[in-house]
C-alpha cells in the first residue's frame, strides 16, 4: 500500500528535478543584489592592471572617492563597505590609500533665488590642488547605481597631477525582459500528491470491517505573491482523491476546491510557510466540509513538501457488495504528507 504511494512520490521527484536541471541559469540570468558587484571587485585581472599600470606612471599613493549619491537604493552602509574593499584591493596592489575628508564634505550655495547643495569636488582644478594637498597620486573613483531591474558600478583611476584617466573599468548587469514580468506579475501554478491517513470504515450485516486506512490526493494548485504583501499569500487548489488499496467491500472517490493562506516565515532555504485552508470536498455525492493546516518546505528550485493535518467532515455511506447492504463512515482528521513542485 504506501510502497505504491512511495514509488509515485519519487516518480514526481525525479521528474522535479528533470524539470529544475533544465532551468539552470546561466551568470547573465542570476537574480541581482549587491554580491554581484561584490563578486567583480573580487576579480584579480582588474587588480593585476591596475598595479601594472600604477609602476608605469610612478604611482605610490591613491585616495579612493566615491562620486555618486547616497539614496535610498544606495546606502552609505554599502558605499562604506565597497570603500574598505576597493582600500584593501589598492594596498594588496603596493599603493598607499590616502584618507580624503574633503572629498565628501557637502558645501552650502545661497543665492537671492536658490539654495544649492553640492557633494565632493567641482572641477579638475580642485582635484589637482587637492591631490597636491593629501599627497595623492591618483584618485581611484568610483560610482554606483542600483535598482530592481539592473546593478552597475564604474571604476576610473585619475592620476592627480593632470586628471588623466590611466585606467577604467566597469560592470553592468541588467534582468532579462521576462524575469521582470515575472517580478511584476509572479502567479504560479502548482501540482502535488498527498498521502492522506484517513480510514473508512463499514459494517456489513451489522459486523464492523477495516475497509481502507489512507486516501491519495492529487491536486492543481494556483499561487498568488500580490497584495498585501511579499510573504503573505494565497493559493486556490483543486483536487480530486480516492482510497490507495481499493477493495470490493467499501470504496470513496471525491473532488473538492479549497482556499488556502500562506505566509512565509523567512524567503532564506527551506522557506518554510505556515498555511491554513478551508473549502468543500463532495465525497460519493455529498458535500464535506473540510480543512488543511500546516507547513510548507521549498526544495531545489521549484519543489515543495507539506507536513499538516488534514480534516474531512465525517458522513454515512451506502452501497451493496454480493447483495448486502454495506454501510461505511469516512473523515475525520489525519496526518497529510505532500510533495510537489510548482511551475
Amino acid at each position: 500500500m504506501f510502497n505504491k504511494l512511495l514509488i509515485i512520490l519519487c516518480g514526481v521527484i525525479f521528474c522535479n528535478m528533470a524539470v529544475a536541471s533544465s532551468n539552470i541559469k546561466t551568470s547573465s540570468e542570476i537574480s541581482l543584489s549587491t554580491s554581484s558587484i561584490y563578486d567583480f571587485l573580487e576579480r584579480d585581472e582588474s587588480w593585476f592592471a591596475i598595479k601594472d599600470i600604477a609602476e608605469k606612471k610612478n604611482i605610490n599613493s591613491v585616495t579612493i572617492y566615491f562620486q555618486g549619491k547616497i539614496d535610498n537604493n544606495v546606502t552609505q552602509s554599502q558605499v562604506d563597505d565597497i570603500n574598505a574593499l576597493l582600500t584593501t584591493k589598492m594596498q594588496e596592489s603596493g599603493l598607499l590609500v590616502r584618507d580624503c575628508l574633503e572629498c565628501n564634505k557637502t558645501r552650502l550655495h545661497l543665492t537671492k533665488t536658490s539654495i544649492k547643495y553640492q557633494r565632493g569636488l567641482e572641477s579638475n582644478k580642485e582635484l589637482r590642488l587637492l591631490g597636491k594637498e593629501i599627497q595623492s597620486d591618483a584618485f581611484l573613483m568610483w560610482r554606483m547605481g542600483l535598482s530592481d531591474s539592473s546593478q552597475n558600478i564604474t571604476l576610473s583611476l585619475v592620476q592627480a597631477e593632470n586628471n588623466e584617466t590611466i585606467w577604467a573599468d566597469g560592470y553592468l548587469m541588467t534582468k532579462k525582459e521576462e524575469e521582470i514580468k515575472k517580478e511584476l506579475n509572479p502567479h504560479q501554478f502548482g501540482f502535488a500528491m498527498s498521502y492522506i491517513d484517513l480510514s473508512g470504515d463499514a459494517k456489513v450485516n451489522g459486523e464492523s470491517h477495516d475497509a481502507f486506512n489512507n486516501v491519495t490526493d492529487f491536486s492543481l494548485r494556483y499561487y498568488t505573491r500580490h497584495l498585501p504583501s511579499e510573504r503573505l499569500h494565497f493559493a486556490v487548489i483543486a483536487n480530486y482523491f480516492q482510497n490507495t488499496d481499493r477493495n470490493n467491500l467499501f470504496n470513496v472517490e471525491g473532488g473538492g476546491i479549497e482556499g488556502r493562506v500562506l505566509y512565509t516565515l523567512t524567503p532564506s532555504w527551506p522557506a518554510p510557510s505556515l498555511y491554513i485552508g478551508a473549502g468543500s470536498q463532495f465525497v460519493e455525492g455529498k458535500n464535506s466540509f473540510a480543512m488543511r493546516s500546516g507547513v510548507e518546505f521549498a526544495y531545489m528550485k521549484n519543489g515543495f513538501f507539506d507536513i499538516g493535518v488534514a480534516y474531512i467532515e465525517k458522513n454515512s455511506f451506502k452501497s451493496k457488495h454480493q447483495g448486502d447492504v454495506v454501510t461505511g463512515k469516512f473523515g475525520g482528521a489525519a496526518v497529510d504528507f505532500t510533495i510537489g513542485f510548482r511551475f
